[in-house]
């Protein structure tokens, strides 16, 4: 249930999302929730949770982090802080990177990033407005700070990753 068990309920639903949304990279979207599935899986049954925590301890961790990640997905397009994060989920700045760290693997700014991008790509898929639009979309100030986290994360420019989305034909995938 949903109670019980947040961070899997999140972890299929947000699977569910992508094979029905079917944005661009979703295959890899999906492989990856498919891996901290079952690596969530493996510690809830071997492990108990969190190592270090108690069982009680463990569940608010990921009721924490939930409500982080619910937040970040409603509001990636605005301006996001650790504070804002660690505020909407009652507990300290510190204490939430913590957490967070431990529980996603990655900062929260470098998953906030990561999931910026990945909207973008989605917009530049469906090529229907200009890169600096797209940027302002999807959370970022300013252009040079798109161009140079996408370069980051895709190796490729958004410019490119335009060119060579266009060129390819589109096709129904299951």
């Amino acid at each position: 249930s949903r109670k019980e068990f947040p961070v899997l309920h999140l972890y299929i639903s947000e699977i569910f999302r992508e094979f029905h949304e079917k944005k661009v990279l979703y295959q890899r979207a999906v492989h990856g929730l498919l891996v901290a599935l079952l690596a969530e899986i493996n510690q809830i049954t071997i492990g108990g949770g969190i190592s270090g925590q108690s069982g009680r301890d463990s569940a608010d961790a990921y009721e924490y982090i939930c409500a982080a990640l619910t937040y970040i997905y409603e509001h990636y397009r605005e301006p996001v802080s650790i504070g804002d994060l660690s505020a909407h989920c009652c507990i300290s700045e510190s204490h939430f990177r913590r957490l967070f760290k431990k529980i996603i693997s990655v900062s929260p700014l470098e998953y906030i990033q990561h999931y910026r991008i990945q909207q973008a790509c989605h917009l530049i898929y469906l090529n229907q407005e200009p890169l600096n639009l797209i940027a302002r979309k999807v959370g970022y100030r300013s252009l040079s700070s798109f161009n140079r986290q996408f370069q980051q994360y895709l190796n490729i420019s958004p410019t490119q990753y335009r060119r060579e989305h266009l060129a390819m034909p589109l096709r129904n995938e299951v």
